[in-house]
C-alpha cells in the first residue's frame, strides 16, 4: 500500500557516535554533509561491526520538512545532522484513526450505558415500590373486610351459644368467608329445626303422660254411673207414665254421654300408649298404594267424598315404620273427609306423592272451608280442635309420627281451595 514517511533532523556533535546515540531501528541512518549523503555505520553496544547502511533515496519534495526540519542553519555549521526516516503503510494510520474513533464511541456508549442503567434502576425501583404499595393497600382492604366479617360471625356465634337461634348473618361475598357464613346460617337453621322438633316431642310426651292419667281418672267412674242410671230406670214406679218417660230420657242421655266419654278415654289411652316408630328402609309409594286399597273398600261416609290418589310408579326409598305411617295418613285423610261433609255435593280429597330433591313430599288436601289464620299456630297442639265432636288428638299424633321419621309437617297451599297438609320425609341415599 502507499507509504507515509516521517522525518526528523537532529544536530549531533563531530564526535564518534556512541551506540546509545544511534537508533537501533531497522531503517538506515544517513549522514548529510555539504551536498552529499554519507552512509554512517551504526554499531551496536557490543562493538560488533555491521554492514554499512545503503544510501538514502532522494527525498520527495512533497515531504519537505517545516521550520523544525530541513537543512542545517549557519549556526549549526560544523555539526553533524542525522535524519531518521521511518516508512509505514497508510492503512496503519487509518486503523489508528478508526481505533481512536471506536474508543471515543465506546467511551460515549459507556457513559450512556451508565446513564441508561441508572434510569432503568430508578424505573424498576419505582415500579416495585408502586406494586408493593398497591399490594399493601389491597391487602389492607381485604384484611379489614375479612376481619369485619369474621367479627360478625364471632358475635353471631356468641348469640347462638346464648340459645338465640333466630340469628342470620348476611352473605356479602362468594369467597371462603361467604361459604363459611352460608354454612353457619345452615347450621343455625338445622339447630332451630332440631330444637323445634325436640320441643314438640317433649310437649307431646308430656301430654301423653297427662292423657294416661286423665283416661284412668275418667274410666273408673264410667261403669258405676251407667249401672246407677240403669238401676234407677229399673226401680222407677210403673204407675206414673210421665215420670217414667223422664227417667227413660235421663238414662238415655246418661248412656250417650258415658259412651262419648268411653270413646274419649279410648283416644286418650291410645295417644298415651302411642309407641315410638321403628324405622326400616321401605318404599313409601308402596305404603301409600296399600292405604289406597284399604280406603277405597272401607264404609263410605254420610256425604260421598271423591278420593283421588296420585302416586308415582318408581320406588321412593325412605326410612319408615309402615304401620305408624299408615295410621298418620289415615288421620289426615279422615280429617279431610270430615272437613268436606258440611258442604253441598260431594267433597274432594287429593293425596299426592312426589319427589323434590332429596325429600319425598306427600300432600293431603281437600276442598273444604280450610283453616282460618288464627287457628294455624295451634292446630298441632294436643286437645285443640275446631270440631264439635273432635278430640284434638289426631294432628298431634300425626306430628309425633312424622317427627320420629325425621321429617316435618306444615300447612301449605295446594291445588284445592281447602286445607293442605304437607308431609316431607328425607330420602335414603341410593345404594
Amino acid at each position: 500500500g502507499p507509504l507515509r514517511e516521517l522525518r526528523r533532523v537532529r544536530p549531533l556533535a563531530h564526535s564518534a557516535p556512541s551506540a546509545a546515540s544511534v537508533p537501533s531501528a531497522p531503517t538506515p541512518a544517513v549522514e548529510r554533509s555539504a551536498g552529499a549523503d554519507v552512509p554512517i555505520e551504526a554499531l551496536p553496544a557490543d562493538g560488533t561491526a555491521r554492514a554499512p547502511a545503503a544510501p538514502a533515496e532522494p527525498v520527495d519534495p512533497a515531504f519537505a520538512p517545516d521550520d523544525a526540519w530541513g537543512e542545517p542553519s549557519d549556526a549549526a555549521a560544523g555539526e553533524l545532522e542525522v535524519e531518521v526516516v521511518v516508512a509505514e503503510p497508510e492503512r496503519t494510520f487509518t486503523s489508528f484513526q478508526e481505533a481512536g474513533e471506536t474508543a471515543r464511541l465506546l467511551g460515549r456508549l459507556s457513559a450512556q450505558r451508565r446513564y441508561v442503567s441508572n434510569v432503568y434502576v430508578a424505573v424498576y425501583v419505582a415500579a416495585v415500590g408502586l406494586v408493593a404499595l398497591s399490594a399493601l393497600g389491597v391487602g389492607l382492604v381485604l384484611s379489614r373486610r375479612a376481619t369485619r366479617n369474621i367479627g360478625v360471625l364471632a358475635e353471631a356465634t356468641k348469640r347462638v351459644a346464648a340459645m338465640d337461634l333466630e340469628v342470620v348473618v348476611p352473605v356479602r361475598s362468594d369467597d371462603e368467608i361467604g361459604e363459611l357464613t352460608a354454612a353457619f346460617n345452615q347450621m343455625v337453621r338445622d339447630l332451630r329445626e332440631q330444637r323445634a322438633r325436640i320441643d314438640t316431642l317433649q310437649r307431646i310426651s308430656a301430654w301423653q303422660d297427662f292423657s294416661r292419667r286423665l283416661a284412668h281418672e275418667i274410666k273408673n267412674p264410667l261403669t258405676p254411673i251407667k249401672l246407677a242410671a240403669q238401676e234407677v230406670q229399673r226401680s222407677c214406679p210403673t204407675g206414673d207414665e210421665a215420670y217414667r218417660r223422664k227417667v227413660d230420657q235421663a238414662v238415655e242421655i246418661i248412656e250417650e254421654e258415658v259412651a262419648t266419654l268411653r270413646r274419649l278415654v279410648t283416644e286418650f289411652s291410645n295417644f298415651s300408649r302411642l309407641p315410638e316408630a321403628s324405622l326400616a328402609p321401605a318404599d313409601l309409594g308402596e305404603v301409600v298404594r296399600e292405604f289406597q286399597r284399604t280406603a277405597e273398600t272401607r264404609e263410605a261416609t254420610a256425604t260421598p267424598v271423591e278420593l283421588r290418589f296420585e302416586v308415582p310408579g318408581r320406588p321412593i326409598p325412605v326410612a319408615l315404620d309402615p304401620m305408624m305411617f299408615r295410621r298418620a295418613l289415615d288421620n289426615l285423610v279422615r280429617n279431610a273427609e270430615q272437613a268436606t261433609r258440611d258442604q253441598a255435593g260431594a267433597g274432594r280429597v287429593r293425596v299426592a306423592l312426589r319427589v323434590e330433591g332429596a325429600h319425598a313430599v306427600l300432600d293431603v288436601e281437600d276442598d273444604g272451608p280450610g283453616i282460618v289464620e288464627s287457628d294455624r299456630a295451634r292446630i298441632f297442639d294436643p286437645y285443640y280442635t275446631t270440631k264439635a265432636d273432635g278430640t284434638g288428638l289426631g294432628l298431634p299424633i300425626v306430628m309425633k309420627v312424622v317427627l320420629e321419621h325425621g321429617g316435618h309437617i306444615d300447612l301449605a297451599r295446594g291445588t284445592l281451595p281447602g286445607a293442605c297438609f304437607r308431609v316431607t320425609l328425607p330420602l335414603l341415599p341410593s345404594p
